[in-house]
């Protein structure tokens, strides 16, 4: 693109010191001589602008690549500005012809100007096609990349993202060790939803801590990290004109997921009940008015986070309730982001919203 625009910038000063240099009538009496051999050479490169420029008359504005064709004959040409002197140093006929080839030159340009803009527009309209779609305009790159790269840049101790500098546990390698050499077929497909044997003790395991029976055919839906389970949630929940209520601040993926869903995002903040120079994650709490505000018939769904990530806030029984109570009143899905249930420390206790009365 850069290329064609340059051609048609020097092609365009090309007509402009033309017609300032060489006026209607040309009189140079000066003897033919190899000059002119050299005059007659500048003079047919000079004729492919022209040839150019007639071309373009019977190219459709619509057609872009049939003028990127022409364009690129242009490439043909030496350095104008030498062209110039070269003619202007030859005999009169050679003049008169180049007086000549300007004027059909400068009749044909206006043109060849359209059509470079036609081109331009159709080239800006292609770029728009593969901009982002209008539903996720507006999100901001993940705050990630930008502590990843800060991180490699100043090597810092990286308490962002938790990454581990000591192995795991020996037992844990060691069974992956055992399970993969004493079955080769592990790597074929398993379950979509999670593979059999796992599912079993999920259940197991989340059906005493939810007080009631799982089924793991049905209830349960192993991902690959945090990131995909809210993604299908979403995905699998969301249409679009759906509104779903964000509690900020929020970990940064949870407003472009519902964007990405079609859904319109609704924001309500934690705010400090006290102020003072010790105020504790649970001091953050929402204003039951304002969140009761934000429903309405449109609400699809409400995600709480809790443990709360960046805050550390252990929602309590009293701020589930008022939430699910929400929820109930207005037919809404609670998403609950509890990625962070095992740790919580004395004297807090994590309750799980789904363990509420549901009725």
């Amino acid at each position: 693109m850069r290329f064609l625009f340059v051609i048609f910038a020097i092609v365009a000063v090309f007509s402009r010191v033309y017609s300032e240099t060489i006026p209607d009538e040309i009189d140079v009496a000066i003897e033919v001589t190899d000059e002119e051999l050299k005059a007659k050479a500048a003079i047919k490169d000079f004729e492919i602008v022209v040839a150019f420029g007639q071309a373009v008359e019977n190219v459709d504005n619509n057609n872009p690549e049939t003028i990127a064709i022409e364009l690129g004959k242009v490439v043909l040409l030496k350095n104008l500005r030498n062209v110039i002197n070269d003619m202007i140093t030859c005999s009169r006929l050679i003049a008169k012809r180049v007086v000549d080839l300007v004027r059909q030159y400068n009749k044909v340009l206006p043109r060849v100007q359209r059509n470079c803009a036609a081109f331009s527009t159709s080239i800006t309209m292609n770029q728009d096609k593969f901009d982002f779609p209008r539903r996720i305009r507006g999100s901001k790159e993940s705050v990630w990349v930008e502590y990843i790269q800060l991180a490699l840049q100043h090597k810092p101790l990286n308490l962002g993202q938790g990454f581990p500098d000591y192995p795991p546990p020996s037992y844990v390698s060691e069974a992956l060790l055992t399970a993969t050499s004493s079955n080769p077929m592990l790597m074929q497909y398993t379950r979509g939803f999670g593979h059999p044997r796992l599912v079993t003790q999920l259940k197991k395991l989340y059906s005493g801590l939810v007080n009631r029976d799982l089924n793991e055919q049905t209830e349960i839906l192993v991902t690959v990290g945090a990131y995909e389970a809210l993604f299908c949630i979403l995905q699998g929940h969301i249409d679009e004109g759906d509104e779903v209520i964000i509690i900020e601040p929020f970990f940064d993926c949870y407003e472009p997921m519902v964007k990405a869903a079609g859904g319109t995002p609704r924001f309500i903040p934690l705010k400090p009940n006290k102020t003072g120079s010790e105020i504790s994650a649970a001091d953050w709490v929402l204003d039951e008015k304002e969140l009761e505000g934000l429903f309405n018939n449109k609400t699809k769904a409400i995600i709480l986070n809790t443990p709360h990530n960046p805050l550390g806030k252990v929602f309590n029984r009293q701020e589930l309730e008022v939430i699910a109570n929400l929820c109930k009143k207005w037919n809404v899905l609670c998403i609950s982001d509890e990625v962070y249930e095992w740790m919580v420390f004395e004297p807090y206790e994590h309750i799980r919203i789904c363990t509420l009365p549901g009725k």
